[in-house]
């Protein structure tokens, strides 16, 4: 006669319990910052606010010369470049 495997029992699972709930509050997340970034993120975030608030200001004045809407151009410009660099330097940092 042919003898049967036998089976072991296998235990059962414990049951996993569920994390609490996490509030936001509470959780300690910290991103380190060099030095060097603050520097430079400042930088060009106030160079790019500076340009921007320079060519509202010169629109609002009255007589625009050729001279004036240049300088005005070319405010905006370089705002518009340092929107940019302010993206390129936050989704760099994210990497």
């Amino acid at each position: 006669m042919a003898k049967k495997p036998t089976r072991t029992k296998v235990p059962a699972k414990k049951p996993v319990d569920s994390p609490a709930p996490v509030d936001s509050r509470t959780v300690d997340a910290k991103i380190d910052v060099s030095p060097r970034f603050k520097l430079v993120f400042n930088g060009v975030m106030t160079l790019t606010v500076g340009c921007f608030v320079i060519a509202v200001a010169l629109t609002w004045r009255e007589p625009t010369t050729p001279m004036t809407e240049k300088v005005i151009s070319s405010c905006l410009t370089m705002a518009t470049m340092g929107f940019g660099a302010i993206c390129g330097l936050l989704g760099g940092k994210n990497l």
